[in-house]
């Protein structure tokens, strides 16, 4: 049984058990109110604009692309693609911290409309490219001005971003949000994660992805971390589900206490590790 496997099984269980409407549901329009992604060229923002970019190759969203900070982020999609509810978390991240944020488009323009889907989307993907993809991100940034890059993922992103800062050059990173999410052991070994980038971590209890996020593989997580040396004080664990920042919900319930708990420590944590000598 592959990994991309065992994930749709496990999310399959969820979406029947929650019985929660699929992408193709009508977003409310309080939320489509900030940034929708694909559309126009350019996008408003609470403060500037999304632009479309070629990161060294790599399509991607940007926001924040007048700031002044050294500091720049790099979030990565859940599996369902490049969608709305993963621009406005940019364009979010970009507005609160006041600095260039970045979404590469892993999929190239595909967005998946239900679970199956997104099964042969993400089954398609290229894992080690991908991490790729997040390594001419971070140099397209520091060709920027960027000194200091963090990386946040959710679900699938979540692995990748742990999977980035395992496997790709020191300093290529400073840091780290993964969100509920860790990389299959033949990607990356978490055992292996470099105290030289700053970890942070956020699971959900009830989270039933088995072997990827559930609370069994979060503990395994926890524990690989203290091994590799890291402190455990970053690391979150919410009574929610699986996906509890995701306010289109296309698959999981939506938790917006927990998820704005958790947005304000990614904020911290951000602040703190990438805007320092600011």
């Amino acid at each position: 049984e592959t990994f991309v496997t065992m994930l749709l099984a496990s999310i399959i269980r969820c979406e029947i058990q929650h019985q929660t409407p699929r992408l193709t549901q009508q977003i409310p329009k309080a939320i489509t109110n900030s940034v929708i992604f694909p559309g126009g060229k350019r996008y408003l923002s609470q403060r500037g604009t999304m632009a479309k970019v070629d990161a060294n190759g790599v399509p991607a969203v940007l926001a924040g692309e007048d700031t002044k900070s050294k500091a720049g982020v790099i979030v990565i999609q859940e599996w369902w693609g490049l969608t709305p509810h993963i621009t406005r978390l940019t364009t979010r991240i970009s507005d609160s911290l006041s600095c260039m944020a970045i979404s590469p488009d892993l999929y190239r323009g595909k967005l998946a409309q239900d679970a199956m889907e997104a099964n042969h989307l993400m089954n398609d993907l290229d894992w080690e490219m991908a991490v790729n993809d997040v390594e001419k991100c971070a140099g397209w940034l520091k060709g920027k001005g960027i000194e200091r890059v963090g990386v946040v993922g959710f679900c699938m992103g979540g692995a990748l971003s742990l999977a980035s800062v395992i496997k790709l050059p020191v300093n290529t990173l400073a840091a780290a949000s993964i969100f509920y999410g860790s990389p299959p052991s033949s990607l990356a070994d978490p055992i292996k994660t470099p105290t030289s980038v700053a970890i942070q971590c956020h699971f959900a209890n009830k989270d039933t992805t088995e072997g990827f996020a559930d609370i069994k593989t979060a503990e395994r997580l926890k524990e690989q971390l203290k091994e590799a040396g890291h402190s455990l004080d970053e690391f979150y664990q919410y009574d929610a589900d699986h996906a509890f920042m995701n306010e289109d919900a296309p698959a999981f319930p939506y938790n917006k206490e927990v998820a704005e708990q958790a947005y304000e420590r990614l904020i911290a944590f951000f602040t703190r590790e990438l805007k320092r000598k600011e």
